[in-house]
């Protein structure tokens, strides 16, 4: 029969396990937001009430010392190993539903559109949004005032999916669960009936995981016999025959690299990709989880405006955006260091890489899943590039940054590669630089903590090659048919060079100079292109304006540094000749 020290032994090792659960679990409500589980809260309640009788135990123990019963000792160490059993299981967070607001308006504000297809990489947040979207449509339907009232049906899309099973599916949702063999005008009796008896206006279809109808994500892909059945049968159907009973349809769509399935589509429609989190985005999202961690647990976390700006900072840099790796490194702060992190401890070099490597390279792990090996490789080295065209592939491709033979024969050269990353629907054709809008950020993180040699040494190779272009020059040294760029497009083509400046000279001791040097040569030709005063204004302004260059050069330079950065060209601007 175990003695009083023992007996207080156990029960402090399962009031420990208790607490170290008790936690775990309001980091995760603190974290969740307005998605809290209910059961959570619940399973805090029965925590808080287990420690408080377990605390008292003890000190009735230490009050009139006793041995345990070998009964009570039995339990002590049944109740220890089922707590400790959850502490072990995986741990999932869904952080709170934040920052898509100008994508979820798009998706049921009053102007969207009736069908919307959401495209994104894996964990981007597609199927959070699509229920976000679900969950505030049921939510509006409980409000007797509401004029407007839908029926929701969500589809997780599967590989063996057929029309017939999608139309029996949708009939069941609907609450006809015994209608079998249906035609596409049964389905829209079927739906309109369902919508008499719940006195409802509107269906909305959400369809998940699209991508499983698919062979897979590159431009030679095929769409399953669905697919056609759903873009060209059922949706023009369903909405038709809805639409004469002055009733309504609406379909979201979500799934990894579908942008091609509403090509040839009869219906308006709206393709909404889904881009990496900026900083703005994740310093909101900083301080709402600060706020409410405060909520839960009652202490506020100690950071002033600045320390918040440079948490937001270091936090894109390591995870590039992605939403899925955000969550989790910010999991990570609150979990583990309960927001008492030191910055400079936290975010220093060797730990950041150590962050990489240990949450956020498994957060991004599916997102390049589906696409050719050799569109894989494109687009992980053009991600250091903010934007990019076919002169940029054809100069990596003969520096043998890009091996040609792993490309397909029909994907020869520069321009045969850009058209197939175009194909992909990844990229956002532009004038002067196309822009990868959805990969391009988290890419090149991935490049900057897997491949540290190679990526500097991309940033160097894109500093010659804009200082080439902006003498009128390909790659080679070899004079572009239509000469120097025009002044926009300089001013452009300075900026990316500034860019890729600051991070080919990271922790160089000559960054400073290398920097200004750079800037005389820009001013020196912004003189013959615009004349001093027009060209300085233009050229600071597009710094200012830049959505990465002032943190950059802050960064680099320092804050006076910057400063004086400029004040150099605004003094350039007003010197005479």
């Amino acid at each position: 029969m175990p003695d009083m020290n023992q007996a207080i032994r156990e029960l402090d090792e399962l009031i420990k396990a208790h607490k170290r659960r008790l936690h775990k679990l309001r980091v995760r409500v603190a974290l969740e937001g307005i998605n809290a589980r209910p059961e959570d809260q619940i399973e805090i309640e029965g925590i808080e009430n287990a420690i408080a009788g377990l605390e008292q135990q003890r000190r009735e123990i230490e009050e009139a010392p006793r041995a345990l019963s070998v009964e009570e000792a039995r339990q002590f160490v049944e109740n220890r190993k089922a707590i400790e059993a959850k502490l072990a299981q995986k741990f999932e967070i869904r952080a709170a539903f934040s920052n898509r607001a100008k994508e979820l308006d798009s998706l049921i504000g009053p102007l969207s559109k009736p069908v919307v297809i959401v495209n994104a990489p894996a964990g981007y947040g597609k199927s959070y949004l699509l229920r976000e979207a679900q969950r505030r449509l049921e939510l509006l339907a409980e409000r007797e005032e509401q004029k407007e009232k839908w029926i929701t049906v969500w589809i997780e899309c599967q590989k063996g999916d057929t029309k017939a099973s999608i139309m029996e599916y949708v009939a069941q949702e609907v609450g006809y669960a015994d209608r079998r063999h249906l035609t596409l005008g049964d389905l829209a009796v079927t739906v309109d009936k369902a919508m008499d008896s719940a006195k409802a206006n509107g269906l909305v279809l959400f369809f998940d995981a699209l991508d499983r109808w698919k062979s897979g994500a590159g431009p030679s892909s095929e769409w399953s016999p669905v697919a056609g059945f759903v873009k060209q049968s059922l949706l023009p159907g369903l909405s038709e025959s809805i639409a004469r009973k002055q009733k309504k349809v609406s379909v979201f769509l979500a799934g990894r690299y579908v942008g091609d399935w509403a090509e040839d589509f009869l219906l308006p429609y709206l393709l909404l990709d889904l881009s990496p989190f900026s900083k703005e985005i994740v310093r909101v999202y900083l301080l709402e989880t600060m706020l409410r961690w405060q909520e839960v647990f009652g202490t506020k976390p100690k950071y002033g405006s600045e320390e918040l700006e440079r948490m937001a900072e270091e936090v894109l840099e390591v995870t590039g955006g992605h939403p899925g790796a955000i969550a989790k490194v910010i999991q990570d702060i609150a979990e583990e260091k309960r927001f008492a992190i030191i910055l400079d401890d936290y975010f220093n070099s060797a730990n950041k890489a150590s962050l990489f490597q240990g949450i956020v390279s498994r957060a991004i792990g599916g997102l390049l899943e589906g696409l050719p090996s050799f569109l894989q490789e494109a687009f992980r080295v053009i991600s250091i590039f903010r934007g990019f065209n076919e002169g940029t592939l054809d100069a990596l491709l003969l520096k043998g940054y890009l091996n040609k033979d792993d490309l397909p024969r029909k994907v020869e050269g520069g321009w045969n590669l850009y058209r197939q990353m175009l194909d992909t629907h990844l990229v956002e054709p532009a004038g002067l630089l196309s822009r990868d809008k959805v990969l391009q950020q988290v890419l090149s993180a991935w490049m900057r903590f897997e491949e540290p040699d190679r990526y500097k040494e991309l940033h160097g190779f894109a500093v010659d090659l804009y200082s080439h272009w902006l003498q009128g020059q390909d790659h080679q040294g070899q004079p572009f048919p239509g000469g120097l760029p025009t002044g926009a497009d300089q001013i452009v083509l300075m900026l990316e060079g500034l860019y890729h400046l600051c991070w080919a000279k990271e922790g160089d001791a000559e960054r400073s100079a290398a920097i200004s040097a750079r800037l005389e040569a820009y001013l020196g030709q912004l003189r013959y292109l615009f004349g001093r005063r027009q060209g300085a204004d233009a050229l600071r302004q597009a710094i200012v304006r830049d959505e990465n260059l002032p943190g950059l050069l802050r960064k680099t330079l320092g804050e006076r540094g910057y400063r004086d950065f400029l004040a150099r060209i605004q003094q350039w601007g007003k010197e005479t000749a």
